[in-house]
């Protein structure tokens, strides 16, 4: 899963600034030095496009190009991850003004 963390502030600061990185599904190069880049026959075009872009912050971003995981690093799986998140993100700015909720805290033992 996507860690989810804001990527508009940083934690130190707590200043505005950009921490997301864009992260190639199928490498930005066809070349067995950028990762999954042999992987899928693209066009340069289509490496650079959105559907083969994943946001995702720094750390993220360097386990999943890491050599030792591109076995887990899958495209199938990037593709899964991608699409998740872009729901769960979609879901979370659907909420307008109309759409009224509360948010409860429980505090006790339930039974």
């Amino acid at each position: 899963m996507i860690c989810n963390k804001y990527m508009l502030e940083g934690g130190v600061t707590h200043r505005e600034i950009f921490l997301g990185e864009l992260a190639h599904i199928v490498g930005q190069k066809d070349s067995e030095k950028s990762p999954r880049g042999k992987a899928a026959n693209l066009s340069q075009y289509e490496r650079d496009s959105a559907d083969n872009l994943i946001l995702v912050c720094a750390d993220e971003h360097d386990e999943i190009d890491n050599r030792n995981v591109l076995d887990a690093a899958t495209l199938a799986w990037l593709h899964r991850m991608k699409r998740e998140h872009e729901a769960r993100v979609k879901l979370a700015t659907s909420f307008g003004p109309d759409r009224r909720s509360t948010v409860l805290r429980m505090i006790g033992n339930l039974r």
